[in-house]
């Protein structure tokens, strides 16, 4: 046999318009077809279906149809001109088979069993479904499946079942404590979640009764919007409340959400109270459940607490409300009591948005541990000013000067006053990174740069000033003057040539050849200009740049020596040409004289009182001849003492000889 929801009805022409009213009853849809063969197709593919033979039959059916809802329920009735095989395939199906033309009691005797019949497999198979849900649910509780994933699974059964518009699960020791909400059937998510105190407050009644209520027109946004859900289907609705009973005590309930007005069938009404008691006794039993009860014990405790800081609040909200800085209130755990309107300003946040959310949460999440440490310290040490990030409503990150208050510690609570100091820090920073630009270019500059107040303090000493004085700058800063590098009187003389009209003008030293007095007590050589530092046209201070000679001056020595070298290179060789050319010319005329000297000494008798004479010229000749090879020889430039002090060149010495 096909399944109920398998069904169709193939009318002749011949039915009448009151036979027609009681089979629309029993359908879902109506399609009209011209082929009554075609209903076999359209019931396999469609499911419930009314199908009309001609367009007469589709007329009237509409009009009998009209402003009524059809139930899904149906049956085939044939005409007689089909065959055998027509037949068998409409069997195929259907639930049942009639053919045409019955009598209409015949008719509706038939259909009225039909629908009898429906209805049964219908409720036993909702009973199936609803045991199936039961136990599945407690295989899921019993069997270590989590407890949020198991109660989720089960509000989603039920609302399946039942054909609900939502379920949901909650739990309370007494309708006027906290109510937590367990499960919702639409929010996978939830466990445990603090409702508003005025969501649920029809739960009252069922307290006192512990029986099923139904209540209509609820209004259903408070219960939803508490998770973060949609009323969805109407703001007002049906509710149905059933109890959560545990050793004869209500702790809870289980709700169920219907359209305004709707029919809720007996049979919902059972599987809501089987549910209710297979959940009661594993939610009681489960760990959730114990810490949802410490935390309403802890909540009942610090009731009063509660009130008495809202007490204090009221008492200084005046104050806060007029303060020019923001002001934050937090409690032991960093959650915000309140927010001034000058914090409202500042973050862009309103207060009542705020009210019972973490700070941390408009905190940027890399200053939240600084946070905590600030926090901590503040309430073991007392007041702490530091700076911190906040995330604005748009996003964007301001930076806030916080300072910590402890006025009211006795409360247990803690008052942070802030000011937004964003543009100021930019500034800052970008001065710093300023500043550090300069250092870094002083540091890495060769010479010298000094500063000093004006009562020559060291304020500056860079690392040039180091390579040339020989201290390191923890040693100067604060505990040298700019007297201790120079020799006795010259700061001073520095100072009137600072302040006179010369040397670059009032105020300026253009460079000026000094020296300065190194660690070791050495004069260092070096060139120095300086200026006066004015603030409103007063001195305050002195700025010297000193540049090291030592090196420039040993490299002067040497180019003078040299250049010295070179002179005497150059002297030597001159007087090497000279000897040479000098030597050359007297050798001819001294070799005439020589010759000339030998030719008298031939001509003459021994005993002739010339020939004296004659041996005296050829003799001095001689040596005027071993001098004129030795200044031929000449190849450097060696000097020996004369008459007078003189000096002249020692030939000798000169000569490769």
């Amino acid at each position: 046999m096909a399944t109920a929801e398998a069904l169709a009805i193939v009318i002749c022409s011949t039915v009448e318009a009151r036979e027609l009213r009681d089979l629309l009853a029993l359908s879902k849809q109506l399609v009209s077809v011209e082929d009554p063969r075609s209903a076999i197709a359209l019931a396999r593919r469609e499911g419930p279906l009314l199908v009309l033979a001609g367009a007469d039959d589709l007329r009237r059916a509409q009009q009998a149809r009209a402003g009524r809802s059809l139930p899904m329920l149906g049956a085939i009735v044939s005409t007689t001109d089909l065959d055998e095989r027509d037949v068998e395939m409409l069997r195929d199906g259907a639930d049942e088979v009639l053919r045409w033309p019955q009598s209409e009691a015949t008719l509706l005797v038939r259909l009225r069993s039909l629908r009898g019949r429906w209805r049964r497999l219908r409720e036993l198979e909702r009973h199936r479904g609803h045991r199936q849900l039961l136990d599945e649910t407690a295989a899921e509780l019993d069997h270590g499946r989590e407890l949020r994933e198991a109660l989720h699974d089960a509000l989603l059964g039920v609302e399946e079942q039942t054909e609900a518009n939502r379920s949901l699960l909650v739990v309370a020791r007494d309708p006027e404590d906290t109510c937590y909400l367990l499960g919702a059937s639409d929010d996978s998510a939830v466990l445990g979640l603090v409702t508003p105190d005025a969501a649920f407050h029809e739960l009252r009644p069922l307290y006192e009764s512990r029986q099923q209520i139904l209540l209509d027109d609820v209004l259903l946004a408070p219960r939803v919007s508490c998770y973060g859900g949609a009323a969805g289907f109407d703001d007002r609705g049906l509710v149905l409340l059933q109890p959560l009973v545990f050793e004869s005590v209500v702790f809870g309930a289980l709700e169920l959400h219907f359209s305004a007005g709707a029919h809720v069938a007996g049979s919902t009404l059972s599987l809501v109270r089987e549910m209710s008691a297979l959940l009661a006794p594993r939610i009681r039993a489960s760990e959730t459940y114990r810490s949802l009860r410490e935390q309403t014990q802890r909540r009942g405790i610090s009731s009063v607490a509660v009130q008495r800081r809202r007490a204090v609040l009221q008492k200084y909200k005046e104050f806060f409300e007029r303060a020019s800085d923001g002001i934050i209130v937090l409690d032991e755990e960093r959650t915000l009591l309140h927010l001034n309107p000058m914090g409202e300003q500042i973050t862009g946040y309103a207060a009542h948005g705020l009210a019972g959310r973490p700070l941390f949460d408009i905190v940027a999440e890399r200053d939240r541990e600084m946070l905590a440490e600030q926090l901590d310290a503040a309430n073991a040490q007392g007041g702490r000013i530091f700076d911190v990030r906040l995330i604005t409503t748009s996003g964007d990150p301001i930076v806030v000067s916080v300072s910590t208050s402890g006025s009211l510690s006795d409360e247990e609570l803690l008052v942070l006053s802030f000011r937004d100091v964003t543009e100021a820090r930019a500034l800052s920073e970008e001065l710093r990174q300023t500043k550090e630009f300069l250092e870094r270019l002083i540091d890495s500059t060769v010479d010298a740069i000094v500063a000093a107040d004006i009562e020559g303090r060291v304020l500056l000493f860079n690392q040039g000033a180091e390579r040339i004085f020989g201290y390191e700058v923890k040693d100067v800063i604060g505990q040298m003057t700019l007297g201790d590098f120079f020799p006795e009187g010259v700061a001073e003389t520095l100072m009137q040539q600072l302040r006179g009209d010369g040397d670059g003008g009032v105020g300026r030293l253009e460079m000026v050849r000094k020296e300065v007095v190194a660690e070791e007590g050495e004069l260092v050589p070096v060139r120095v200009s300086a200026s006066i530092i004015y603030e409103n046209d007063a001195e305050v201070g002195t700025v010297s740049i000193i540049s090291d000679l030592r090196e420039r001056l040993h490299m002067e020595r040497r180019l003078v020596q040299a250049q010295e070298r070179l002179v005497d290179a150059e002297k030597q060789a001159l007087i090497a040409e000279l000897a040479g050319t000098t030597a050359h010319e007297l050798n001819q005329p001294l070799t005439s004289v020589m010759g000339y000297a030998e030719l008298l000494m031939r001509r003459i008798p021994e005993d002739d009182a010339n020939r004296r004479a004659a041996e005296m010229i050829l003799q001095e000749c001689q040596r005027l001849a071993d001098i004129v090879r030795k200044i031929g020889k000449i190849t450097r430039y060696e000097t020996k003492s004369y008459v007078g002090g003189a000096r002249i060149l020692d030939l000798d010495k000169s000569s490769d000889s």
